[in-house]
């Protein structure tokens, strides 16, 4: 008891000090007060931090799944199987077909499909840029009116997500190869891969855009095998950004209308910018790389 009093013995003084010292206690008050503001953005920010939805989370919301690959089983799989078969109904002219076939992936028959992984600094990039369009849709895409001025719409945006790096769970057939590597052995994977070297590079954007050396490049790196480990996934590239357009604008052999790396710009304003232009088809998507 004595080393306890001993302890409390200064902090009692100076509690009695500050309450006969009567002009102390409105500093004191004031100083909690600002102590507690100047806290308060700190306080803001470690919740908002906790809270916040990362980018995986945000493609996760309409991942299709590698687990099964193994056994050619997963979502990845039958989308691979729908796109092929909606890629030859389009290749023979049955255009509703084709849309049937990809009806479930995208609203109004266009959609965006990301492959994507985990510590990736342009996928963060990407999600940034697409969710702030989605957010900012009417402002930022149905703004433009007819010459009978009604506003013109453009079909909404949707999406879907390949995550190259899912955890799936354990068995023996992922201690061999990962998910992702047994798409190496679909062969709607190949037809898919290859339709897509072919529609990138023979899109508005590869031909206006700056960026169609890293397409061309990360495209034929797809069916390449890495040097170091032999395998063909290690070449792939994220985030690899495929557009899907099977509306009546599109002329083209291919329902895959673009494929790109990253979205251009130097903040997330600049880079929906470049978003809107893709979906609009206008400055670098356009037919001249000019309107």
């Amino acid at each position: 008891m004595k080393v306890l009093k001993k302890i409390a013995a200064p902090f009692i003084a100076i509690g009695r000090w500050i309450k006969e010292t009567a002009w102390v206690q409105p500093l004191l008050i004031v100083g909690c007060v600002f102590a507690i503001i100047f806290s308060i953005p700190s306080i803001t920010k470690a919740i908002q931090d906790a809270t916040k939805e990362t980018d995986i989370d945000w493609y996760a919301v309409k991942q299709l799944s590698l687990d099964g690959t193994a056994k050619g089983t997963s979502e990845v799989d039958k989308f691979l199987e729908d796109y092929n078969n909606a890629q030859n109904a389009w290749s023979d002219g049955k255009f509703d077909e084709a849309r049937e076939a990809m009806s479930k992936y995208g609203s109004e028959d266009r959609f965006i499909l990301f492959f994507v992984q985990s510590d990736c600094s342009g996928c963060e990039d990407t999600q940034e840029a697409f969710s702030y369009l989605s957010d900012n849709w009417d402002s930022l895409i149905n703004n433009e009116t007819d010459n009978n001025g009604n506003t013109i719409k453009y079909a909404d945006f949707s999406y879907v997500s390949i995550i190259a790096d899912e955890e799936v769970k354990d068995n023996d057939d992922y201690k061999k190869k990962n998910p992702f590597e047994y798409l190496y052995g679909n062969g709607n994977f190949y037809s898919f891969v290859y339709d897509a070297i072919d529609a990138g590079k023979t899109s508005n954007y590869y031909r206006f855009g700056t960026e169609s050396s890293t397409i061309k490049t990360n495209l034929e790196n797809i069916v390449t095998t890495d040097s170091a480990s032999g395998s063909f996934s290690a070449n792939f590239q994220t985030p690899m950004i495929v557009e899907f357009n099977l509306t009546e604008t599109n002329k083209s052999q291919y329902i895959i209308a673009n494929v790109f790396y990253k979205t251009v710009g130097d903040d997330v304003y600049e880079r929906s910018e470049f978003l809107v232009d893709m979906w609009k088809r206008k400055g670098v998507f356009s037919d001249n790389g000019k309107e």
